[in-house]
C-alpha cells in the first residue's frame, strides 16, 4: 500500500472527518454501507436580479468502496437521503469519487 492511498484511508476512518453511510446504487435495493465525508455549503446562485441560496451536499467516497458511482444513486448519511445528482469525478490519484448531491 503506498503512503497516499494509507493516509486517504486513514481520514475516512477518523470519526471526526467521516461518517458511516449506506449506498444505494440507482436509488434502489441494499444498501452497501461504506465511510464518506460530508460537505455541505449554501450555494449561492444569480438568476437575472434574483439571488439564490440552495443547499448543497458534496459526499466524497473512496473508489475502492464504489466501483461506479452514477447520478440517481442515493446516500443514507446520519437518517438523511441524499440524491447524486450530475457525473461524479475521481481525484488526480484515482482514490476518491466526489459527487454532488442533493436532499430526497
Amino acid at each position: 500500500m503506498n503512503a497516499t492511498r494509507a493516509a486517504v484511508d486513514a481520514v475516512f476512518r477518523d470519526p471526526h472527518v467521516a461518517s458511516s453511510a449506506l449506498w444505494f446504487r440507482g436509488g434502489a435495493g441494499t444498501g452497501l454501507p461504506l465511510r464518506v465525508i460530508r460537505k455541505a455549503d449554501d450555494r449561492e446562485l444569480s438568476f437575472n436580479d434574483m439571488r439564490l441560496v440552495a443547499d448543497s451536499c458534496l459526499i466524497d467516497a473512496r473508489i475502492a468502496d464504489i466501483e461506479t458511482p452514477a447520478e440517481g444513486d442515493v446516500f443514507e448519511i446520519e437518517g438523511r437521503r441524499f440524491v447524486v445528482q450530475g457525473a461524479p469525478t475521481r481525484d488526480a490519484r484515482q482514490l476518491v469519487w466526489s459527487m454532488e448531491a442533493r436532499p430526497e
